[in-house]
């Protein structure tokens, strides 16, 4: 104590010093995030990396990144780095890593090692967008990526090298349902010169109807966007769905300044909100290179971004994008509510950048700008649906009373210029009328949302937990930006599409393991929903989460309750309401109360199937028919669906009746099939084939070369399942359809001018072919439409054809005898539940079939040797792959 009081000035000058310096962390560290700064580097605790490749790309030629490039965007989950972080935060490049790449061209190959540059300049989230670049062999045939112990081969793709203009790149879009700026959008940019690619992951079905229309009419391209995933790997080492930055908007992008850095003169990127009205000049190549001409280096040009209210129809019938032109108002922005990340856009030219993020700040320093002062982007802030769409609602509505008796014409911000001329907005009008009655969409129009779903919620949502955030300066509150913040449920009677891809599991690789997603498509059965984050409970109890089958995420215990409730009804009426209480302990307390609880969460009893309507269930449930077994039929009969649905992805749906080649079958144009054709639903039903393989645990048990020949006869047997099936259904005597809705015809000239029909290799080719076709419908076709072979059938012969030991070289699946058994079974079972009369004799016609599956495998194999429509010398790399040599 004689211390204390000696030294007690000293003493308390320490704590007070030691007290303001804490204070004065925790200050900094609330109002700017930036504690990790003064603090030493903290190594992430896990250091399991995973990266995710979005885009590669290979150019032969390339004026920026020199012939035989390459070009790989990728996410990863590195940890940032504390070396120049202010810096990188202020667009400096990092070079934080190193990726070895392995090239083969079939006659030599190369390894070569790059750094890969960090895109993303800040670590609000889990995942960062990184960028590399090489230059590889010519005519790479194969690009792997090393590991220190294995590779990954991974996909490539040939950027476009046919000329356009101006490009403009959309940020992805989710649960779209905005048509009116799209309307508009696609209009604007087509009249002044510009083509648009579009990511895409959900929007509601019509408006993706109308996007097709487009797309088949060369306005823009629809381009898929799945998201980042890594199956199989836990949550706590990588999780995309909460760790990536706006639907990894930096790496959309960045792939498509790649894709289009050979071929476009400029690239823009915008939101879909954002319209770019060219006042400079007449067009936009015209008025870009006006505004660049004066600069030393051109790279990119920077363009102010200002609000306009407008006025649209609320139904697509009244649609008038003249109108919509005419009620532009310009509308002062408070800078307190105002968003950051629509503050200025950017065009550049593709030639000088290599990946960019969403904002200019990640530009390489250096670089020659200009910030355009002539002109800015029309962002439509807010659009005012209304009914009766006309003149009248517009000077009703027109939010700038000064100038509404001016005859409705659009003013540039404040001023009394014109912000487009009365002559532009005639002809985006005109264009519109145009496609209008060239590609007769009225009742695509017809279809479009009359109201807001999802639009406004998500908005108000993202400004709440985001921008608001940043413009407070509140940093260090601020978590990885993007829709997974926002939740909103999914709406019956208003149907989406969402975008899905093939993925497979992983093998696990130091110091990266690299995931990838192939053959992109558009379903219908996810909706416009987010993908369900893992630790979202049960919207009825709070239970663990088994999916979202009758609407809401819901554990199986509710699910399972819900479907018996609802079919066998009766239930009798609480007058207490207990199941405001329910919860994982109180659930069965009260089962009307509880049926209540799963209404009143959005469980929809329109989604239950009534499976027992013709009395009880013989044969057992779907998933039941293989007890024990590593086979579901409920999930392969899903599978089966899914797959056939992108079959009709790949149709062409603009066929026109009485041209050659086209004819009409049971209301429906199918055309005469092409080597492409051929090659195409080969290469579908081999990665098919793959697809179903895999869910057998059997399969994933032999090495690469058994699986080949596996694959070499059951894809080719699972092709022709599927046309016969097809065939059986749909067609007319002597046709044989293929999966994309062409067509083989019995008679090789069917379909052929009569010019064309010259010479005598066509005779000697007719005959192949008439015999060919001809064994094809007889022997499969003809017992498919006998015996009325239906789906769940189709799926018991893939499988039994996929099990039996009769492949080329005697491969045989571990444990098959047993699962041939209970398929058996399961099979007569079904075909006495079938034809009780007559069980035992379908049973056994159906069995033959296999023979004859077998025996028309054989034949195909035949016809590539003697078709010039079949020669696999012609097809894809890796429908040859799966060919026997």
């Amino acid at each position: 104590m004689r211390i204390f009081w000696r030294y007690q000035t000293t003493l308390f000058c320490f704590a007070l010093i030691f007290t303001f310096y804490i204070g004065l962390y925790q200050a900094v560290n609330l109002l700017f995030g930036i504690a990790h700064i003064i603090l030493p580097y903290q190594p992430p605790k896990n250091n399991e990396l995973k990266a995710f490749i979005t885009s590669s790309y290979f150019y032969p030629k390339s004026e920026s990144l020199g012939d035989n490039s390459f070009a790989l965007v990728m996410s990863i989950n590195v940890a940032k780095s504390q070396k120049d972080y202010m810096a990188i935060q202020g667009g400096k490049i990092m070079d934080d890593a190193e990726l070895t790449i392995y090239a083969d061209n079939g006659t030599s190959r190369k390894i070569v090692r790059t750094n890969y540059i960090r895109i993303t300049p800040h670590d609000y989230c889990q995942m960062i967008t990184v960028f590399a670049t090489t230059q590889l062999l010519p005519n790479v045939e194969k690009i792997e990526l090393l590991s220190d112990d294995g590779s990954t081969e991974i996909p490539f793709s040939l950027p476009s090298y046919q000329k356009v203009d101006v490009v403009i790149c959309f940020s992805p879009l989710y649960v779209f349902e905005q048509w009116q700026n799209l309307l508009l959008s696609i209009h604007m940019y087509k009249t002044f010169g510009a083509f648009m690619n579009i990511y895409l992951i959900s929007s509601i079905s019509s408006i993706f109807v109308l996007m097709q229309k487009y797309e088949s009419a060369g306005y823009l391209k629809i381009q898929p966007w799945y998201r980042v995933n890594f199956p199989y790997i836990p949550s706590y080492v990588v999780d995309p769905f909460v760790g990536i930055e706006f639907e990894n908007e930096a790496a959309a992008f960045t792939d498509c300044l790649l894709q289009y850095k050979e071929s476009a003169s400029y690239v823009a990127f915008f939101e879909i909100e954002d319209v770019l009205i060219p006042r400079i000049a007449p067009t936009y190549i015209e008025e870009f290179e006006k505004i660049i001409s004066e600069l030393r280096k051109p790279v990119y040009l920077i363009y102010k971004e200002d609000s306009y209210e407008v006025v649209g129809a609320r139904k697509g019938s009244e649609y008038s994008a003249k109108l919509m032109l005419r009620s532009l108002s310009f509308k002062r922005e408070d800078k307190k509510i105002r968003g950051v990340q629509s503050y200025e856009k950017v065009v550049v030219n593709p030639r000088y950048m290599n990946f960019t993020w969403i904002q200019p700040t990640s530009f390489k320093p250096g670089n020659n700008y200009f910030k355009v002062t002539q002109n800015s982007i029309t962002h439509l802030k807010n659009i005012r649906w209304v009914s009766n769409f006309q003149i009248s609602t517009i000077k009703n509505f027109h939010f700038q009373t000064d100038y509404s008796s001016r005859k409705s014409v659009p003013f540039y911000k404040n001023t009394t210029e014109l912000l487009i001329s009365t002559e532009n907005s005639n002809k985006v009008e005109a264009d519109f009328r145009r496609m209008f009655m060239d590609y007769e969409f009225e009742n695509t129009l017809l279809d479009l949302p009359e109201r807001h779903h999802y639009s406004v919620s998500i908005s108000k949502c993202l400004m709440n937990n985001y921008y608001k955030k940043l413009n407070s300066r509140q940093f260090a509150q601020i978590s990885c930006p993007g829709p997974q913040a926002c939740k909103f449920k999914k709406i019956y009677g208003v149907n989406c599409i969402h975008v899905n891809a093939t993925q497979t599991r992983r093998k696990k690789l130091s110091p990266i393991t690299f995931h990838f997603a192939t053959d992109p498509f558009f379903t219908s059965d996810i909706g416009c929903t987010m993908s369900v984050p893992r630790h979202t409970p049960c919207a009825v109890c709070g239970g663990t989460p088994n999916g979202s089958r009758y609407g809401p995420v819901t554990c199986l215990g509710c699910i399972v309750f819900f479907r018996r409730a609802i079919q066998k009804g009766k239930l009798q009426h609480c007058e207490k309401q207990c199941w405001r209480e329910i919860g994982l302990d109180t659930r069965s307390c009260c089962r009307s109360c509880r049926l209540q609880k799963c209404l009143s969460a959005g469980m929809n009893p329109n989604a239950i199937q009534n499976r027992d309507k013709l009395g009880p269930r013989q044969p057992r449930r779907l998933d039941e028919i293989l007890d024990n077994i590593d086979t579901d039929f409920d999930g392969l009969l899903q599978l089966q669906r899914k797959q056939r649905e992108l079959h009709q992805r790949y149709s062409n749906s603009n066929k026109k009746e009485n041209v050659s080649g086209v004819v009409k079958i049971k209301h429906r144009l199918y055309r005469r099939a092409k080597p492409y054709d051929i090659d195409l639903v080969l290469k579908l039903s081999f990665r098919n084939a793959i697809d179903w393989a895999k869910q057998f645990n059997s399969f994933w048990n032999l090495n690469d070369v058994e699986k080949k020949l596996v694959m070499s006869e059951f894809g080719i047997a699972f092709l022709l399942i599927d046309q016969a099936y097809k065939t059986s259904c749909k067609s007319e005597k002597g046709f044989w359809l293929l999966q994309n809705d062409s067509f083989l015809h019995s008679d090789y000239f069917f379909g052929i001018p009569v010019e064309d029909v010259q010479n005598e290799i066509d005779l000697l080719q007719s005959t192949y072919h008439s015999e060919f076709v001809n064994d094809l419908l007889g022997a499969i076709k003809q017992p498919f439409s006998i015996l009325k072979i239906d789906k769940l059938e189709c799926v018991i012969l893939k499988i039994l054809l996929l099990l039996t030991p009769s492949f080329p070289g005697r491969v045989k699946l571990e444990d098959s005898e047993k699962m041939i058994s209970k398929c058996m079974s399961n099979l007569m079972s079904y075909s006495f539940k079938k034809c009780p009369d007559n069980g035992m004799v379908r049973f056994g016609e159906v069995i033959l079939l296999i023979r004859s599956i077998r025996s028309a495998v054989k034949v195909f194999y035949n016809q590539t040797k003697l078709s010039v429509n079949f020669d696999v010398s012609k097809f894809d790399s890796f429908v040859k792959n799966c060919f026997l040599s």
